[in-house]
């Protein structure tokens, strides 16, 4: 089995540290109520984006030997049943950065997966594949 999509685990030290901040801004501005609503807001905000990603899953796509392609619980994608792949990356203050968003959009429904590693490459990988074997078997 090949690895096409992996979740990128860096994120998650992030946010943690955004929820460490958000406890010792809490914790030191305690007597102001707007250092206290800010740290309570940061806190928030983490927890809910740890949350997310810990949910998401570690291996989102896999291929084996025969072309197929496995998602993360169990489906199983033959390669033409694949209609379109579609990656959204990651951008703040100008700068993109190489993990984001992975789209599927298949015969049997819609896959979305977040925080996935080199999100191009991988998009990249399923497509040509998918497109081989779409052309393959004609």
């Amino acid at each position: 089995m090949i690895i096409v999509a992996e979740r990128k685990n860096s994120i998650c030290l992030l946010y943690f540290l955004g929820l460490i901040g958000g406890c010792l801004l809490s914790l030191i501005g305690y007597q102001k109520a707007e250092t206290l609503i800010g740290g309570i807001l940061v806190i928030i905000i983490s927890l809910i984006i740890l949350i997310h990603f810990a949910n998401s899953p570690k291996i989102a796509v896999q291929q084996d030997e025969k072309g197929n392609f496995f998602l993360y619980d169990e489906i199983i994608l033959a390669s033409d049943e694949i209609i379109d792949v579609r990656y959204r990356r990651v951008s703040a203050r100008g700068l993109q950065y190489k993990w984001g968003k992975l789209m599927f959009y298949t015969k049997k429904g819609d896959y979305t997966f977040s925080y996935i590693k080199d999100v191009e490459y991988s998009c990249k990988y399923i497509l040509e594949h998918a497109l081989l074997a779409n052309k393959n078997s004609k």
